[in-house]
């Protein structure tokens, strides 16, 4: 497969919680949404929960990196995330095409991935540059904590409303961080156990590039760096932040040690493993345009 995603910029925010005044009743659409998952509505989380949209958190954050980037020739937005907008019946990709002026643009959403979601749309963007269809592109990805999480684990954490807005091309940039390789990987785990699979896994994409092991940062959760402590240098392993979500790896490329190369790492907690692979990451903090607190 071919690989032509260079990164031009990125602008993100953490919010902190706040308390809005809402409708006593959870709206239908909720109660119905979270029983296809088996979950319970939860009235007091309903009331408690920040209320920040998709909407309003991809537009602060679009609009940062507009004032550092020309975003005129953007073709192509993909919004990501992992549980659905605390605002029922917004069209956000949709939205920002007509907010900022990109009506000959497409745009469409990734989730239902849980939070593989903005590692996949890095996937679909490549693909719509190789194929020579779109020219540049907007990866929106955010996360929400109005709404309970439907991945049990997920549901458990202190989580937080964030939103990273990535800018990306298919032309080459000069010393910026660029797609190596995508791979999605279903573990078998009746052939091999589960921290042997991983590394095997690991080892075999490196390999296909000719990587050695202390040339990458390894990104991801506390659970799948777990399995490769003591296989890995610790100062090699960046874990991500236990308060985001899909938003996680972005914000934990931006701390990363300045190596060439950086191996994100999305694990699902049961046997499906999701890595992408990418060069020069001691650019990507050069990237960084951060959101000002409001």
């Amino acid at each position: 497969m071919k690989f032509e995603l260079f990164f031009q910029g990125i602008a993100h925010k953490t919010y902190e919680k706040r308390l809005l005044s809402t409708p006593k009743e959870m709206p239908v659409f909720f109660n119905e949404f979270l029983r296809m998952h088996g979950l319970v509505a939860d009235e007091d989380h309903w009331q408690q929960g920040s209320h920040r949209s998709y909407e309003e958190m991809s537009t602060e954050a679009v609009r940062q990196l507009a004032s550092q980037h020309d975003l005129s020739g953007i073709d192509l937005v993909l919004l990501a995330f992992h549980m659905h907008d605390c605002e029922s019946g917004d069209a956000v990709s949709s939205y920002l095409l007509h907010e900022f002026g990109w009506e000959r643009a497409l745009s469409f959403a990734v989730s239902e991935q849980s939070t593989a979601a903005p590692l996949t749309a890095l996937r679909l963007i490549n693909d719509y540059f190789v194929a020579g269809d779109r020219k540049q592109a907007l990866l929106v990805v955010v996360d929400q904590t109005t709404l309970p999480s439907v991945n049990t684990e997920l549901a458990r954490r202190d989580v937080a409303d964030s939103c990273a807005a990535i800018l990306v091309t298919h032309e080459v940039q000069p010393d910026a961080p660029y797609l190596i390789e995508y791979r999605y990987a279903p573990l078998d785990t009746a052939e091999l156990p589960l921290m042997p699979a991983v590394r095997a896994e690991v080892s075999a994409l490196l390999d296909r590039h000719d990587i050695a092991l202390p040339d990458v940062v390894l990104v991801g959760n506390s659970s799948v760096l777990a399995m490769l402590r003591n296989w890995q240098e610790d100062r090699l392993l960046v874990e991500t932040d236990s308060r985001h979500m899909c938003t996680a790896h972005f914000f934990a490329l931006l701390g990363a040690n300045a190596l060439e190369h950086a191996l994100l790492m999305d694990f699902d907690g049961k046997d499906s493993l999701t890595l992408v692979l990418l060069g020069r990451t001691g650019s990507f903090r050069a990237l960084d345009r951060s959101v000002q607190p409001a």
